[in-house]
This record gives structure tokens, C-alpha cells and sequence, in this order.
């Protein structure tokens, strides 16, 4: 009887009889990428399938599917008939990369902010002094331990920056990420003891000045239905005041931000709105706006873009809104039907105690510090 290859279990190449198996780990997953990245394979490199098939002892698919996953990292240029070649390091290309690493890398260090532990930091501090210490031993020395500081560093931030994309992009450089959500302290974000009056009904829009832009994108529609509810009215907190142009400095109400009036000038709104652009930098932000809302009991209007999409999935929260028309209807149907408002209100309020809260994920958080310390 003839030797047929027998099926290996899922991820592994095919094998004869009293061959070992060799899974697909070794090379689409760290040893071609880490030969590039530590210099072994050099820029300019032509990658040959056969070569390296017979290197790592995997078939030919197993390489071409190894040099397709690196093209999408930029590392090699994978050319049709012509192969992959490393692609060169060019002084152009490296400050590319920086301003990329540096838009995304900053969110996710706001972001993390405030809820990585004292004792995480502390270790971090003691690596970089060790760090300092080896860099006068010798350069090969200094050169590993660096790059084993800047991958702990990395994985405590992108772990604690509470998003998915950001998650993701961190993920395609190490695969230890943990997403942990921004929590939100319920016993603060609360809402109002206050029924409700008959007073003008409050669209409010919470957020630093720089994020200012995402308000102006939806001013149109603001302004729309402003003039079809002369008794609703725009409050915008915020570092610095607004600068309409289409609505009415009557039906505008500004609030400088502090941390004493926050929680009250979101409590006596009717909606909370958070209006994003659909680009990698705002699918990179949080929902901390709109859980901020929902924490205090009103229904929140928002753009379905990155984390946003996940919350809104979470129940009758709120309404998310594309287009202009998208926000005329959704805020126009809450500012008609308060008593559907107020039920997502209390639908929103539930999420955030059930997923969102300090209570809830500072647990999870010290569960990941842990695991995290435990790779190092």
C-alpha cells in the first residue's frame, strides 16, 4: 500500500508517515519577522519561497502566506512573478512611520492614563534605570534589554487603553494585548435627583476644543433642528468656547469646563451627542463621552464609528447618525418622545453599571497587570 500524507491537525502541514509535523508558528507567526527585524535579513533581501520553504521545513504555501502577512506590516515589497524583497529603510519612510506611531501612540497614552497601576509604573521605572545601567556594558547587551523595556511599555499601554482598533494595531507588533473599556465612576456620572421641568429640553455636547471639529461637521443638522424646536437649545462643554456659524447665539448655551460643573451640566440634558469623522484616528478613539451620558441617564446620539458601533450593540441606548438627515430624525425623535428618551436613558445607565464601571473593570484590569508581569 502506497504512503498517502495524512491531515495534521488544524495549522499544521501535511505529513508522511513517521514524519514530525511542523505547524505554520515558525514562520507566519515570529521567526521570518524577527530575522528582519533584528538585521539578519537585510534591506534590499530578495525573499526566494524555495529558500526559505526548505529553511523552516514548511511547504511553499505556508511561505507565500508568511510574506503576504509581512507585506501588510511594510516590511517587504511582494512584487507578482518578480517575489519579495525587503523592502529599504529610507530616512523619508522612518519619519512616516513616526508620525503615524506618534498620532496613535499619544491617544492611546491619554487613554491609558489614570488606569495603569502605581505598581506597573513602578517597574517600568526600575526596567528603564536597569536599562541606563547596561547601556555603559556594551552595545549588543543594551540593544536587547531596550527592545524588551519598549515591548513592556507598549503592551502595559495598549493593553489599558480600552479599544479595539488601537488594540489591534498594537497587536500586529505583539499579540499579548488585553482591551480593557474606559471605566466610569457611576458614583460621580449619576443621574440627576431632579425630575425633569418644563424647561427648554438640552441637546449637549461634552469635549476638549481640538475635538471641536467633529461638532462643527454636524452644525448643520444642529441648526436644522434647533429652528424646528424653538424650545431646544445646544449646550456645549467645553475648554473654549464654540464657534457657530449657522446657529442662533440664543438657543446656544456655553459652559466652561471643570471637573465641579461636569457632571451637573450633563444630568438636566435631553441627549448627549458624539459626532465623529470615519477615519482611523476617530476609530481609535473611546466612547468615554458617550458612556459619560449614558452614566447619567440620557439617551446619547452619536456616530456608529469604532467603539461607538460596540456600545450601541449593547441595547437601546440611544440612535447612532450617519448623514445629516440621520440627525435631524434621530435628535428630532427624542426631542418629540421624551418618554422614549428617558427609556433609553435608563437602558444606558444599566450598560454602563453592568460593563463600564470602575466596580466592574478594575478587577479586570489587575487580572491583566498580572498576567502581563507573568510574560516578562
Amino acid at each position: 500500500m502506497s504512503e498517502n500524507p495524512r491531515l495534521t491537525p488544524a495549522g499544521c502541514a501535511l505529513r508522511m508517515p513517521g514524519q514530525q509535523i511542523r505547524c505554520r508558528e515558525p514562520i507566519s507567526g515570529t521567526s521570518l519577522l524577527k530575522e528582519i527585524v533584528n538585521g539578519r535579513i537585510r534591506s534590499g533581501e530578495h525573499l526566494v519561497t524555495q529558500a526559505l520553504a526548505r529553511r523552516y521545513g514548511v511547504s511553499h504555501t505556508l511561505v507565500r502566506e508568511a510574506l503576504v502577512m509581512l507585506a501588510g506590516m511594510g516590511l517587504p515589497d511582494v512584487t507578482p512573478n518578480r517575489g519579495a524583497i525587503v523592502r529599504k529603510v529610507t530616512a523619508r519612510g522612518v519619519r512616516e512611520i513616526c508620525q503615524v506611531r506618534c498620532a496613535l501612540e499619544c491617544e492611546a497614552v491619554r487613554l491609558a492614563c489614570g488606569r495603569i497601576e502605581a505598581n506597573s509604573l513602578e517597574r517600568l521605572r526600575f526596567d528603564l534605570r536597569r536599562l541606563i545601567e547596561v547601556a555603559s556594558t556594551g552595545r549588543h547587551p543594551f540593544i536587547a534589554e531596550a527592545r524588551a523595556v519598549d515591548s513592556r511599555l507598549h503592551d502595559l499601554i495598549a493593553g489599558c487603553c480600552g479599544n479595539s482598533f488601537l488594540a489591534g494595531r498594537f497587536s500586529e507588533w505583539n499579540p499579548n494585548i488585553a482591551v480593557i473599556p474606559t471605566p466610569v465612576d457611576t458614583s460621580r456620572f449619576q443621574p440627576s435627583n431632579t425630575p425633569a421641568g418644563d424647561g427648554p429640553q438640552t441637546i449637549c455636547w461634552s469635549g476638549s476644543a481640538s475635538a471641536l471639529r467633529y461638532l462643527y461637521g454636524v452644525e448643520k443638522a444642529l441648526a436644522r433642528v434647533l429652528q424646528c424646536n424653538p424650545n431646544a437649545r445646544l449646550r456645549v462643554i467645553c475648554n473654549a468656547p464654540p464657534a457657530f456659524k449657522r446657529i442662533a447665539t440664543s438657543q446656544m448655551e456655553y459652559v466652561d469646563w471643570s471637573e465641579a460643573l461636569e457632571v451637573r451640566a450633563i444630568q438636566d440634558c435631553a441627549i448627549g451627542i458624539m459626532p465623529l469623522e470615519d477615519s482611523e484616528w476617530a476609530r481609535g478613539k473611546c466612547s468615554f463621552k458617550m458612556l459619560c451620558y449614558m452614566a447619567c441617564g440620557i439617551p446619547a446620539v452619536v456616530s456608529p464609528v469604532g467603539m461607538n458601533n460596540q456600545v450601541l450593540a449593547l441595547g437601546k441606548v440611544g440612535l447612532a447618525a450617519r448623514s445629516e438627515d440621520d440627525w435631524v430624525d434621530a435628535l428630532g425623535c427624542i426631542l418629540k418622545n421624551p418618554m422614549a428618551g428617558r427609556e433609553m436613558g435608563a437602558a444606558g445607565r444599566a450598560v454602563v453599571e453592568e460593563r463600564y464601571s470602575l466596580r466592574v473593570l478594575a478587577p479586570e484590569l489587575a487580572d491583566a497587570l498580572r498576567r502581563f508581569a507573568t510574560l516578562s
